[in-house]
């Protein structure tokens, strides 16, 4: 009946039940089997308060049980059992009061599950209050305490390169302590926790500590998943390491692990980061093979890749083979489609595939217009450019500092553009725009065409840092000097 109370809240009713059952347990001598069962009561209607908002109640009946002949039953335990309440509810100030308030106040020290509770609610809170559980984690490993590795894996997927870092440079501080939980605790190190880490090296870039991650894994007898090769092949794409990647895809296999359309994207991806499309339409080629190839973001990686060798033929033919086989194409799709034209030079076919865009009611973005804008400029055709911007603007987008430099540059490019280029800046800079060291490297060649040379050099030792709170930087020094030399004003480089 107890328990039907509990599980129905009717916490009044339960609470009335347990101290006929205190009464009755006194009654026969306080046997260690009449403890355990009034034990057993207690936490679960202790755990029933916490996860229905009720912890002052909670916390009374302890203080009234403390005050009493039960009062070994206010242990570490029965905290716990409120603490699985406060971890259903998501109530992280109240398990944080408990731990570190009520649990002294009534004498009661906590004990390892009890941190391991107050991490798993913080964990869970979100990224806001991911410091506090580092902050237990790393109590926790002080103490020689164990860690639950379900908490830290969720901890660790949450790591990014914003992580907070309390010595300064260096790994986010998430990192050191993982690395710490491995090594202390072998044998809870599983292969979630791994693909969790080695997923935060990827993103990070950080190889070395990537490759140490894989030693332990050897080490420890982990086998890694399709998963795991996926992030190493992804993690080495990005590096730009291609025997690496070919390595991890041929030791997959060797594992005997088929790879799965997660996995075949990375390696199509790593290959056109690397730079060999052909290896590239070879792993696609066996993805069409098992019919997993209909997918809009395998395609757009190959016509990316088609965009970097400059070859927009080939990625029309890509395109037209997405609609044959009925793969949506969306706005990322035909963006790669807008910029493999732009590096060919092919200013016309990218105003093809505009209209394409507006053929199929695919909107275009801020990259669609910003990688037209730049082959415009990039061409000559400032004008066009000029309306492309005021089309952005008219479809509710707003300009921003890619887009100005590309302006700026197309100034560059025109006869007289001085004037037109520094209304650009001037607009740029009321729109709250903040340009960088690129945007003054532009302007300085801007200055220098236009025979403005000692505004250039003013532009950059006085008003950089002072006006527009940018410091000068190598690159914008080494355009400077270039200008002065072009100029023939040796003494002023």
């Amino acid at each position: 009946r107890f328990l039907s109370l509990v599980q129905e809240c009717e916490y009044g009713e339960a609470l009335k039940v347990l101290r006929k059952i205190r009464r009755a347990v006194k009654g026969r001598g306080c046997s260690k089997e009449a403890f355990g069962g009034l034990r057993a009561l207690l936490h679960h209607l202790l755990e029933g308060y916490a996860s229905a908002g009720r912890l002052p109640e909670a916390l009374e009946l302890l203080s009234d049980m403390k005050k009493g002949a039960e009062g070994r039953l206010v242990s570490a335990a029965a905290f716990n059992a409120v603490l699985r309440g406060l971890l259903a509810r998501g109530a992280l100030d109240e398990a944080r009061s408990v731990v570190r308030k009520a649990m002294p106040e009534m004498g009661v020290h906590e004990n390892e599950a009890s941190l391991n509770l107050l991490m798993d609610t913080a964990a869970r809170a979100g990224p806001a209050h991911a410091d506090e559980a580092w902050d237990v984690l790393e109590e926790m490993q002080n103490k020689g305490w164990r860690a639950d590795k379900y908490t830290v894996s969720i901890l660790t997927k949450g790591i990014n390169e914003r992580s907070d870092r309390r010595r300064g440079a260096g790994a986010p501080r998430g990192v050191e302590l993982v690395e710490r939980f491995l090594c202390e605790q072998p044998n809870d190190v599983d292969e979630v926790l791994v693909n969790s880490l080695l997923d935060v090296f990827c993103r990070m870039g950080d190889m070395a500590r990537l490759e140490s991650t894989l030693a332990k894994m050897r080490e420890y007898n982990i086998r890694g998943s399709a998963v795991t090769y996926g992030t190493i092949v992804k993690a080495y794409g990005r590096a730009g390491n291609i025997e690496k990647v070919d390595q991890a895809w041929e030791e997959m296999k060797r594992e005997g692990l088929e790879a799965n359309p997660v996995t075949y994207g990375c390696m199509l991806d790593a290959c056109v980061k690397c730079g060999h499309l052909d290896k590239a339409l070879q792993v696609f080629s066996l993805m069409k093979q098992r019919g997993l190839h209909k997918n809009t973001i395998l395609y757009a990686t190959l016509i990316k890749g088609f965009a970097k060798s400059k070859d927009p033929s080939a990625a029309r033919e890509l395109h037209a083979e997405m609609v044959r086989e009925g793969v949506p194409c969306n706005v990322v799709v035909f963006n790669s489609l807008v910029d493999a034209c732009v590096r060919a030079n092919d200013q016309q076919g990218a105003a093809e595939v505009l209209k394409q865009m507006a053929a199929v009611n695919v909107q275009p973005d801020l990259i669609t217009f910003s990688t037209l804008i730049k082959g415009y400029c990039s061409n000559g055709e400032l004008q066009k450019a000029i309306e492309l911007s005021y089309e952005l603007q008219n479809r509710g987008l707003e300009c921003d500092e890619i887009v100005y430099n590309s302006l700026l540059e197309g100034c560059v490019r025109v006869d007289n553009g001085l004037y037109l280029g520094w209304q650009f800046f001037n607009e740029m800079w009321q729109r709250n725009v903040r340009p960088s060291s690129v945007t003054f490297s532009i302007l300085v060649k801007l200055l220098s065409r236009a025979g403005r040379l000692d505004d250039a050099i003013k532009l950059v030792s006085q008003y950089m840092r002072t006006v527009y709170g940018v410091p000068p930087t190598r690159m914008v020094w080494s355009c400077l000097i270039t200008c002065a030399v072009k100029a023939r004003e040796l003494h002023k480089a």
